[in-house]
């Protein structure tokens, strides 16, 4: 009169012989909830016991669970939910027909249990699995030290969960539904939070950047002395071989010129706080030691966001990101094609002393491979700038620009009187003194002014003040 035991319980067909079957539905049906298409299986073999059901319950046994699943399958549509908790279950090898009889399952519990590995849950691979409870059991402790390899252990058999022991699974690839092809939005240009501070910030970023391809230690009255400096370049996988960089990586041969400044922690080894450079002697110090650059001040995008002033002080910061393309200068002259991004917290008003608009309290500089490789345009002049703030455009006649030169309109694009014009490097930092010593014009109508007066810069220097003179006093707006 004992409980049926596995060989007078279990017919030939892997489920339980129909009298018990039947016994088994009557003890089970009580622990679904159609409301909630939710089945309680947790601590099974106590609930069938407290209500005089004899049959024997093994997790392990094939035709048990089969026969469980069955039930499942032929009484409770549309089921959700399932909770198999504290059964002692050890493997689940017999659970292997769940997601074929019960594909309707979604959200599954084996908390408190005797796992000891995630490869268990080979066994349930086809459920499309959105929760999943695994807690309690010896594989979180043992696996779960590595806790990103257990998620993504976890997450490859069950690729549609989005919920393990109550936490979002480590290491989701995330995708988004676009469709291909898709038309992005056109890139905006540049943004000032606070219009009044347009021009300060041009002012700033055409002296910087001037000074900055010809003598970094001009910048030095740029910060301030309790300033910050960094540099970053792409991270490199330490497998990846070659001299071809992909995503904007640098080449291992051309990174290194970067190596001893490189600050980014996918790369770390050491101490990177050293790689933090304070105090404006510094900051120079280790600006000085990067490759030599000509940046194209056509490619300029700036985006000025204003922070939090200080308590009782008339000083004013704001964020300047900036980002476009250089070339950057190789002992051998080579010129290497980099895309750039800068972020720099900036005080408002400079100290007079200093001779800036704006000082910079905190500086970093991002390095990467240039996309799109900029070359100065066919006359050997600057590429016309991209209608941004920073280059816009001023509309006015060759002819009327000569007259102010003492020239005549045939006289745009001569050489130096008795040779060549200068070479094309030396023509762009031509170009940006000049907007330095005489804010307000475009690059492109700076070069224009350096060719009437055949890049006779103190001849170019007069020639543009007296043509601002001529409007007002200023540039037209």
């Amino acid at each position: 009169g004992g409980a049926p035991g596995v060989h007078g319980a279990y017919g030939d067909n892997f489920t339980l012989m129909p009298q018990f079957k039947k016994e088994l539905e009557d003890g089970l049906l009580p622990l679904y909830s159609a409301q909630a298409q939710m089945v309680d299986l947790s601590d099974l073999k106590t609930k069938l016991q407290q209500a005089n059901f004899s049959v024997r319950v093994e997790f392990w046994n094939i035709k048990f669970i089969n026969t469980v699943l069955n039930v499942c399958k032929d009484h409770m549509p549309g089921l959700l939910t399932m909770s198999l908790d504290r059964n002692e279950i050890e493997t689940l090898s017999a659970f292997k027909n769940l997601s074929t009889l019960v594909p309707t399952v979604q959200n599954l519990s084996l908390s408190d249990n005797s796992l000891k590995s995630s490869s268990e849950l080979k066994f349930l691979e086809g459920l499309k699995l959105r929760e999943l409870r695994i807690s309690g059991n010896p594989v979180c402790t043992e696996e779960g030290r590595d806790k990103l390899k257990f998620h993504q252990a976890v997450k490859s058999a069950f690729p549609t969960l989005v919920n393990l022991d109550g936490e979002e699974p480590k290491g989701i690839k995330i995708e988004f539904c676009i469709p291909a092809p898709t038309v992005l939005p056109p890139e905006q240009g540049s943004f000032f939070e606070r219009p009044d501070l347009e021009q300060p910030i041009v002012e700033f970023v055409r002296k910087y950047f001037t000074l900055y391809d010809s003598n970094r230690a001009d910048l030095y009255s740029a910060y301030t002395d309790t300033c910050y400096f960094s540099v970053t370049i792409p991270g490199r996988k330490r497998s990846e071989s070659g001299d071809g960089g992909s995503a904007g990586t640098l080449p291992p041969n051309e990174a290194k010129a970067y190596f001893e400044s490189n600050r980014n922690l996918t790369d770390a080894h050491g101490d990177m706080s050293k790689r933090i450079t304070c105090k404006k002697t510094g900051v120079i110090a280790a600006m000085d030691k990067l490759p030599k650059t000509v940046h194209n001040s056509s490619s300029f995008v700036v985006d000025v966001l204003m922070l939090p002033p200080f308590p009782n002080s008339a000083t004013t910061m704001c964020k300047l990101m900036i980002r476009g393309t250089f070339a950057e200068k190789t002992q051998g002259g080579q010129e290497r094609q980099r895309s750039f991004h800068r972020t720099m917290v900036l005080c408002h008003p400079a100290p007079p002393q200093s001779g800036w608009p704006l000082i910079i309290c905190n500086d970093q500089l991002n390095i990467r491979n240039a996309s799109v490789p900029f070359a100065p345009a066919s006359n050997g002049s600057p590429a016309a700038p991209a209608p941004a703030p920073l280059a816009a455009a001023v509309p006015i006649q060759p002819q009327a620009l000569a007259m102010h030169a003492g020239g005549s309109p045939g006289a745009a694009g001569a050489g130096s009187p008795g040779g060549a014009a200068p070479d094309a490097q030396v023509q762009q930092q031509m170009v940006h003194q000049l907007m330095v010593m005489c804010p307000g014009p475009s690059a492109e109508l700076s070069a224009q002014c350096l060719q009437q007066s055949h890049w006779n810069f103190d001849t170019a220097v007069t020639s543009m003040r007296n043509f601002i003179a001529s409007q007002g006093g200023g540039m037209p707006a």
